[in-house]
Protein backbone atom coordinates (compact mmCIF):
# COMPACT_ATOMS: atom_id res chain seq x y z
CA UNK A 1 0.00 0.00 0.00
CA UNK A 2 1.42 3.37 -1.06
CA UNK A 3 1.27 6.42 1.18
CA UNK A 4 1.51 10.08 0.33
CA UNK A 5 2.62 12.89 2.58
CA UNK A 6 1.06 16.16 1.49
CA UNK A 7 1.63 19.61 2.97
CA UNK A 8 -1.89 20.81 2.09
CA UNK A 9 -2.77 21.77 5.67
CA UNK A 10 0.37 23.92 5.85
CA UNK A 11 -0.70 25.69 2.64
CA UNK A 12 -4.07 26.61 4.17
CA UNK A 13 -2.42 27.68 7.45
CA UNK A 14 0.07 29.91 5.61
CA UNK A 15 -2.73 31.76 3.82
CA UNK A 16 -4.81 32.07 7.01
CA UNK A 17 -1.84 33.52 8.92
CA UNK A 18 -1.69 36.55 6.60
CA UNK A 19 -3.57 39.82 7.01
CA UNK A 20 -4.82 42.06 4.22
CA UNK A 21 -4.61 45.79 4.90
CA UNK A 22 -6.95 48.29 3.29
CA UNK A 23 -4.93 51.50 3.37
CA UNK A 24 -7.80 53.98 3.00
CA UNK A 25 -9.60 52.59 6.06
CA UNK A 26 -6.46 51.49 7.96
CA UNK A 27 -8.05 48.06 8.46
CA UNK A 28 -5.86 44.97 8.78
CA UNK A 29 -8.24 42.08 8.11
CA UNK A 30 -7.32 38.72 9.59
CA UNK A 31 -8.71 35.29 8.79
CA UNK A 32 -10.45 32.41 10.46
CA UNK A 33 -8.57 29.32 9.30
CA UNK A 34 -10.03 25.90 8.63
CA UNK A 35 -10.25 25.21 12.37
CA UNK A 36 -12.06 28.51 12.99
CA UNK A 37 -15.02 27.93 10.65
CA UNK A 38 -18.35 29.17 11.93
CA UNK A 39 -21.95 28.53 10.99
CA UNK A 40 -22.75 32.23 11.22
CA UNK A 41 -20.99 35.58 11.52
CA UNK A 42 -22.06 38.36 13.88
CA UNK A 43 -21.89 42.04 12.93
CA UNK A 44 -19.18 42.56 15.57
CA UNK A 45 -16.96 40.04 13.71
CA UNK A 46 -16.92 42.10 10.49
CA UNK A 47 -14.81 42.50 8.48
CA UNK A 48 -13.48 38.94 8.53
CA UNK A 49 -11.87 36.51 6.11
CA UNK A 50 -12.96 32.87 6.03
CA UNK A 51 -10.48 30.32 4.67
CA UNK A 52 -12.30 27.44 2.99
CA UNK A 53 -11.45 24.36 0.93
CA UNK A 54 -14.45 25.09 -1.31
CA UNK A 55 -15.02 27.02 -4.48
CA UNK A 56 -18.58 27.69 -5.57
CA UNK A 57 -19.95 25.17 -3.03
CA UNK A 58 -17.73 22.30 -4.09
CA UNK A 59 -14.45 21.06 -2.80
CA UNK A 60 -11.70 21.62 -5.31
CA UNK A 61 -8.61 19.53 -5.54
CA UNK A 62 -7.19 17.26 -8.16
CA UNK A 63 -4.00 15.56 -9.12
CA UNK A 64 -2.24 13.57 -11.78
CA UNK A 65 0.93 11.62 -12.31
CA UNK A 66 3.86 13.93 -13.04
CA UNK A 67 5.23 11.61 -15.70
CA UNK A 68 7.78 9.72 -13.63
CA UNK A 69 6.40 7.38 -10.98
CA UNK A 70 6.19 7.77 -8.05
CA UNK A 71 5.90 11.59 -8.45
CA UNK A 72 2.43 13.15 -8.51
CA UNK A 73 1.25 16.71 -8.95
CA UNK A 74 -1.51 17.66 -6.52
CA UNK A 75 -3.50 20.79 -7.30
CA UNK A 76 -5.04 22.65 -4.36
CA UNK A 77 -7.34 25.66 -4.26
CA UNK A 78 -7.57 27.88 -1.20
CA UNK A 79 -10.75 29.97 -1.19
CA UNK A 80 -10.49 33.10 0.93
CA UNK A 81 -13.87 34.77 1.46
CA UNK A 82 -14.02 38.33 2.77
CA UNK A 83 -17.23 39.31 4.53
CA UNK A 84 -16.81 43.06 4.79
CA UNK A 85 -20.21 44.46 5.80
CA UNK A 86 -23.82 43.29 5.99
CA UNK A 87 -25.66 44.09 2.77
CA UNK A 88 -28.37 45.91 4.71
CA UNK A 89 -25.88 48.35 6.28
CA UNK A 90 -24.68 51.78 5.27
CA UNK A 91 -25.46 53.34 1.91
CA UNK A 92 -25.16 50.09 0.00
CA UNK A 93 -22.90 49.38 -2.93
CA UNK A 94 -22.05 53.07 -3.39
CA UNK A 95 -20.40 53.05 0.05
CA UNK A 96 -18.46 49.80 -0.36
CA UNK A 97 -17.53 49.54 -4.06
CA UNK A 98 -14.26 51.48 -3.82
CA UNK A 99 -13.08 49.82 -0.60
CA UNK A 100 -13.77 46.34 -2.01
CA UNK A 101 -11.87 47.20 -5.18
CA UNK A 102 -8.99 48.46 -3.04
CA UNK A 103 -9.13 45.20 -1.06
CA UNK A 104 -8.81 43.14 -4.26
CA UNK A 105 -5.69 45.14 -5.15
CA UNK A 106 -4.27 44.81 -1.62
CA UNK A 107 -4.79 41.05 -1.82
CA UNK A 108 -1.85 40.94 -4.22
CA UNK A 109 0.39 41.61 -1.20
CA UNK A 110 -0.94 38.49 0.50
CA UNK A 111 -0.37 36.47 -2.67
CA UNK A 112 3.24 37.71 -2.84
CA UNK A 113 3.78 36.59 0.77
CA UNK A 114 2.46 33.06 0.14
CA UNK A 115 3.84 32.37 -3.33
CA UNK A 116 5.96 29.67 -1.64
CA UNK A 117 3.77 28.84 1.38
CA UNK A 118 6.01 26.03 2.65
CA UNK A 119 9.61 26.88 1.67
CA UNK A 120 11.50 23.98 0.10
CA UNK A 121 8.42 21.74 -0.11
CA UNK A 122 7.94 21.68 -3.88
CA UNK A 123 4.78 23.81 -3.75
CA UNK A 124 4.27 26.55 -6.31
CA UNK A 125 1.61 29.16 -6.86
CA UNK A 126 -0.28 28.36 -10.05
CA UNK A 127 -2.91 31.13 -10.24
CA UNK A 128 -4.94 33.54 -8.15
CA UNK A 129 -8.03 35.71 -8.49
CA UNK A 130 -9.96 38.13 -6.31
CA UNK A 131 -13.46 39.31 -7.18
CA UNK A 132 -15.58 41.74 -5.12
CA UNK A 133 -19.19 40.55 -4.96
CA UNK A 134 -22.31 40.01 -2.89
CA UNK A 135 -21.95 36.87 -0.76
CA UNK A 136 -24.65 34.87 1.01
CA UNK A 137 -23.21 33.30 4.16
CA UNK A 138 -23.94 30.67 5.07
CA UNK A 139 -25.50 29.61 1.79
CA UNK A 140 -29.28 29.48 1.93
CA UNK A 141 -29.44 31.65 5.06
CA UNK A 142 -30.63 34.86 3.42
CA UNK A 143 -27.73 36.71 5.12
CA UNK A 144 -25.95 38.78 2.46
CA UNK A 145 -22.66 40.62 2.74
CA UNK A 146 -20.56 42.96 0.65
CA UNK A 147 -17.27 41.16 0.24
CA UNK A 148 -14.86 39.41 -2.07
CA UNK A 149 -14.01 35.86 -3.03
CA UNK A 150 -10.31 35.29 -3.59
CA UNK A 151 -8.87 31.97 -4.75
CA UNK A 152 -5.24 30.90 -4.76
CA UNK A 153 -4.31 27.75 -6.67
CA UNK A 154 -1.18 25.76 -5.88
CA UNK A 155 0.60 22.78 -7.37
CA UNK A 156 2.33 20.43 -4.94
CA UNK A 157 4.75 17.77 -6.12
CA UNK A 158 4.33 14.73 -3.89
CA UNK A 159 6.07 11.38 -3.92
CA UNK A 160 4.32 8.08 -3.31
CA UNK A 161 6.11 6.05 -0.68
CA UNK A 162 5.88 2.33 -0.19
Amino acid sequence: MSTVTSRVMEIFAAVAAQTVTIASTAQAISALGLDGARDSIEAADLPVRLIMPFENSRQRESGRPAGIAPLYRAMWAVTDVLLYAAANSGLGLVEFASVLTEYAGAYLGLVANVRAPVPGAGITLEDWSCQPQMIEYPQGSGNWYYGAVCTISYVENVTLQG
